[in-house]
């Protein structure tokens, strides 16, 4: 093979594989946003719907499986067609992608759902000592301790949460996120948690 051939193949793959892999990519993202639509638009009681946009986002994992927004919009779809046994396995790739204590807690949630109180109990505990790690080099991320104040909620140490907000209220009285919150109950919380899940378009 002559050097001039040499570097026509070069320029080739060099051309060739991004313009594939963007292509790929935009039809994983087109497949993921049609699903979303279409779980939004129709009947959220309709399993064919729902079935229907669970096998598109199926296809956009496969083209693309590094994207954590697409198993987020499939445990959703799980949640709804309350398949927890695949949502525990989706969860579980959610956490590989990225490690957030939120998406523990979310998997304690399946196993309470499940009736394994042991392995929900265990997962909430993880996904605290988890944001109690991030407290460290996030002290200030309010988002993070409303999390983590509900995860208390849910495991029983209701005074410890009334204490923390009252201390966050003190401490940031012009932040109208935390002088707004309020505490929900332990139902309240479980439902808002499968619901964080949040459908997720994308450009």
């Amino acid at each position: 093979m002559t050097r001039k051939t040499k570097n026509i193949l070069l320029i080739l793959i060099v051309t060739i594989i991004p313009l594939s892999y963007y292509t790929a990519y935009s039809y994983a993202i087109e497949l993921n946003n049609k699903a979303i639509t279409t779980a939004i638009e129709q009947n959220w009681d309709n399993k064919e719907n729902l079935q229907n946009a669970l096998n598109d986002i199926n296809i956009s994992i496969k083209i693309y499986p590094w994207n954590s927004v697409f198993y987020r919009n499939k445990l959703m779809l799980q949640f709804r067609l309350n398949d927890l046994n695949g949502a525990l396995i989706t969860n579980q790739k959610i956490i590989d992608l990225n490690p957030n204590p939120l998406y523990i807690a979310q998997r304690g949630l399946i196993y309470e759902l499940l009736g394994d109180t042991i392995n929900a109990n265990k997962n909430y505990k993880n996904s605290i000592n988890k944001y109690d790690e991030s407290f460290d080099t996030e002290s200030n991320n309010i988002q993070n301790k409303i999390e983590y104040m509900e995860l208390l909620i849910i495991t029983g140490n209701e005074n410890k949460a009334y204490n923390i907000l009252n201390k966050l209220k003190i401490e940031n009285p012009h932040n109208e996120l935390i002088n707004l919150y309020e505490l929900k109950t332990k139902k309240e919380i479980l439902s808002l948690l499968m619901k964080n899940t949040i459908t997720q378009q994308l450009k």
